[in-house]
């Protein structure tokens, strides 16, 4: 999708998408602020259901914009401090990294 079209989006809606690095290429366009894991958080409690999805209202305040369906906010920020997307990718991939080895050598 080309960038002048995503910019003028008011709203979009996120099923549960089973690529993992779409996921990751959806948080970095719209990160909204918040940490990966932060984010993953709500992207799966929106999307764990049956037929339910996460839905981004981009005309509401940045505290109100995360929603289950269309019936619940999923995370509320007062602070507005900048994340940088590709920085919180990293280091989430390293962690995660570091704890399927940890998994590993466990089951080894």
């Amino acid at each position: 999708m080309p960038k002048t079209i995503r910019t003028n989006w008011t709203g979009l809606i996120v099923f549960e998408i089973g690529n993992e690095r779409e996921v990751f290429v959806i948080y970095e366009e719209f990160a909204m602020g918040l940490k990966m894991d932060q984010w993953l958080e709500s992207y799966k409690e929106a999307t764990k259901d049956d037929h339910s999805f996460l839905f981004i209202n981009f005309q509401q305040p940045r505290s109100m914009r995360m929603w289950k369906n269309f019936e619940q906010v999923l995370f509320h920020r007062d602070d507005d401090v900048e994340v940088d997307p590709k920085e919180e990718r990293n280091t989430y991939e390293k962690k995660r990294k570091r704890v399927d080895k940890e998994k590993r050598l466990k089951k080894a």
